[in-house]
């Protein structure tokens, strides 16, 4: 796989970003990572990424911007990337753990435009498995019960 036309779009206050734009722009950690999740034209991989002289320990997740409309909405601030990461800001502040997002860029990756967010990486079960433990609607579609919307005492249907 090769990575090229690497743009850090942003990082974290505390990150520098030209140290994450060496990092990213040398495709070598592409073919180290390990493979968590690929699920059509997105993947999730985890790595040890050296960036300004240290090795980070993340995750990555790619998305493929696929047409002109996907690359309007990125190249405007309003990608998938820039959601996941307001989205983790406002888990934060809500007090819910969640993986701190440190850097967004976009890239071509094996000729696809994408966009790159990495992570750190953050032990334990993901929040949709944390929210399948807690919402029995999810648990029971999950397991391919369909809950009843029906009231009780109703006989399910409607007088």
């Amino acid at each position: 796989m090769r990575v090229e036309a690497v743009k850090v779009v942003r990082v974290l206050r505390s990150e520098d970003e030209k140290a994450w734009s060496a990092a990213l722009t040398d495709g070598l950690w592409l073919d180290a990572s390990r493979m968590l999740k690929s699920e059509g034209d997105a993947w999730v991989r985890r790595l040890i990424l050296p960036v300004g002289g240290e090795a980070r320990d993340v995750v990555m997740k790619c998305h493929a911007i696929p047409g002109a409309w996907e690359k309007a909405k990125s190249a405007l601030g309003f990608g998938r990337g820039e959601r996941h990461w307001h989205g983790a800001a406002l888990l934060a502040m809500k007090k819910v753990r969640t993986a701190r997002p440190l850097a967004l860029a976009r890239a071509i990756i094996d000729s696809s435009p994408c966009e790159l967010l990495v992570m750190e990486t953050l032990e334990g079960p993901t929040l949709l498995q944390v929210m399948d433990d807690i919402t029995p609607k999810r648990s029971a579609e999950r397991d391919g019960v369909t809950p009843s919307h029906s009231l009780p005492g109703s006989g399910g249907s409607a007088d």
